[in-house]
């Protein structure tokens, strides 16, 4: 079996042998006149690995789907578009990232790309997440400067040979983004060097390999509009898997000779793109791209994945599906920040908080709260990477006048506000309020307001859980002032 040289240009670190498993393809048919490349590919699946009713991982159907293909098709490539990390599971905040990451390692892709929240855990996880020697990671525009290579496991381009086709890939990461959740060409870390000319980057890895490989793939984590500027304004792509903005393209989308490839994100979907590909021409016949809906019963569920979700769920949080609070009538998402600000006071012993309502993920209907609820009421994206998450709490001090302004003239349409009814404006108060907010108030609230002494706070869903502990421990619904059946409190 041939060991793919993984060549560097002249900008990224040295160059490294990475070798695919012996054994995983057929060997090449020297009588076959065409033959069916099959890649099954997902993206953004953030953290999405929570079993579902069925008690069944998601993510061990995506495994089990591919592995259904390849029962059948010899030729099938696992890929993954990158953003394993953020949003999804409580598991993934509460092991710092590490759980995701042996999680994706169970996945046991063929190909696979860094996505901008992966870089979530700065610096040892989202390192450690470039180092799978099970597995090609790319990261053709990032590469590192720092005083230990050996942390860095990424490249910049890596070929599978497959039966008789040679495959190249190159994969691209979107730039980072900043704690008012908006893009930056701030580097994901100091010693990782971004370049963000996405086209003349692409054009650069077409020109040095494309004459090498039959079949050649990027696959990007740059979102669909990038994908097709660099389609079409850099020829000699065949494939684009891509990922990054969430689309979905339920049949590919062809930019001149390239076919694009989007599915969605959440572990929802899949996309499996057939390529026909003619030996005597060495060029593509025909492709063709289609979405599996990742719905319970549609696919089996690989064990080994299942069992390392269940490790992981086992590790962190052994009673995930617990009751820890009640609601008691529904509540949309205004209500919500309004308990949120609530629960900030009490949980983080301030005088006031402020709530944006726009940073709830979701809506509450009476019954039963668990610890994964709770957390998917205000899911966690950490922007900047290294950094608690956008919506964020942290503490400040301002005056009583500038609280007032705060209470009567922030946009009261988006932003929630709880605290005491009577200020006094000389007087000194303590006001919880998110990062956005808190890092650049010239923009979010009036005109003259002062925030001093800012302090990180933690999550909102952390302040949010503490607060439903402790409601539920005094026989309290976690909404209304109303009592629990049969409670008795502690």
């Amino acid at each position: 079996m041939r060991h793919a040289s993984l060549a560097f240009l002249a900008w990224a670190a040295p160059a490294f042998v990475w070798a695919q498993a012996p054994g995983r393809f057929p060997a090449c048919d020297p009588k076959a006149k065409t033959q069916k490349i099959v890649f099954v590919h997902v993206s953004d699946l953030h953290a999405n690995f929570n079993p579902g009713q069925d008690g069944v991982s998601p993510l061990a159907r995506l495994r089990g789907y591919f592995d259904l293909t390849l029962s059948s098709e010899p030729f099938a490539i696992f890929t993954d578009g990158g953003d394993s990390h953020d949003k999804g599971s409580v598991v993934e905040q509460l092991s710092r990232g590490w759980a995701t990451d042996r999680i994706v390692r169970s996945m046991r892709y063929d190909v696979r790309t860094m996505g901008n929240h992966d870089f979530a855990w700065v610096p040892d996880e989202a390192f450690a997440m470039s180092r799978d020697t099970g597995t090609l990671v790319l990261a053709s525009n990032l590469t590192y400067k720092g005083k230990e290579p050996g942390l860095w496991g990424a490249s910049d381009y890596g070929e599978l040979q497959v039966g008789c086709v040679r495959v190249g890939f190159f994969g691209m990461v979107a730039r980072s983004w900043t704690h008012q959740d908006e893009p930056s060409e701030a580097p994901f870390h100091p010693d990782l060097l971004s370049r963000l000319e996405y086209v003349e980057r692409a054009r650069e890895l077409v020109s040095r390999h494309r004459k090498d490989v039959g079949l050649l793939v990027m696959v990007s984590h740059l979102g669909l509009e990038a994908d097709e500027k660099i389609a079409s304004q850099v020829p000699g792509i065949d494939l684009i898997l891509g990922a990054h903005t969430h689309d979905i393209l339920w049949k590919g989308r062809r930019v001149g000779d390239t076919l694009l490839v989007q599915a969605g994100e959440g572990a929802r979907l899949a996309a499996r793109v057939e390529i026909a590909f003619d030996l005597g021409l060495s060029s593509v016949a025909a492709s063709s791209c289609a979405l599996f809906r990742n719905s319970p019963g549609k696919a089996p569920a690989d064990k080994i994945v299942q069992a390392a979700v269940e490790a992981e769920l086992a590790r962190y949080t052994p009673d995930l599906s617990r009751e820890i609070a009640f609601v008691k009538e529904n509540r949309d998402k205004k209500q919500i920040a309004a308990i949120a600000a609530a629960a900030a006071r009490q949980a983080l012993g301030v005088d006031a908080a402020l709530v944006d309502a726009k940073t709830a993920w979701a809506v509450w209907t009476p019954g039963a709260v668990d610890l994964q609820g709770v957390y998917s009421t205000f899911k966690v994206e950490r922007q900047p990477p290294g950094t608690p998450g956008f919506s964020s709490f942290m503490t400040a001090e301002v005056s009583g006048r500038d609280l007032m302004l705060i209470r009567d003239k922030t946009d009261q349409a988006r932003f929630v506000y709880s605290g005491p009814g009577d200020l006094v404006p000389g007087r000194t108060y303590r006001l919880a309020l998110q990062k956005r907010p808190a890092l650049a108030p010239q923009r979010w609230l009036p005109p003259g307001v002062s925030l001093r002494h800012l302090r990180p706070a933690g999550e909102v869903w952390e302040a949010l859980h503490r607060y439903a502990r402790e409601r539920t421990a005094a026989c309290l619904h976690l909404d209304t002032e109303d009592r629990l059946g049969r409670c008795e409190a502690k």
